[in-house]
């Protein structure tokens, strides 16, 4: 892949070495299960089309079970967890900022009762 040549000609001009085990590691490739693969990709593309607010959770949730599906498949897939977090901390956010919008239209509204 270009990105691998990249990577080693980068390495090169800035004379870094590595030992065997370090080595190893740069020459692995991303899964060959494409089963993974189109998991991940769903699920990115569901981040990618989510909308600004509650009305995407819905949406967030189906993103959410593409990442746990390829992590399920293959568990050292290092990106599917990277955006099964993002998506996570995405859904913390606007459950909280939806939480603070009804907890200020209860202390507008004043009405007893409504806001416990």
């Amino acid at each position: 892949m270009i990105q691998d040549k990249v990577a080693q000609q980068v390495a090169a001009r800035l004379q870094v070495s590595f030992d065997a085990a370090q080595q190893a590691r740069l020459n692995e490739k991303y899964p060959t299960d494409p089963r993974v693969y189109e998991a991940y990709i769903r699920g990115v593309t569901g981040l990618d089309e989510r909308a600004g607010g509650e009305e995407s959770m819905p949406q967030m949730q189906t993103t959410i079970d593409f990442f746990k599906k390829a992590i399920e498949i293959d568990p050292k897939y290092a990106l599917a967890h990277a955006q099964l977090a993002f998506a996570y901390a995405w859904t913390a956010v606007v459950t909280k900022n939806s939480i603070r919008a009804l907890e200020c239209e209860c202390q507008r509204s004043n009405l007893p009762g409504r806001c416990s």
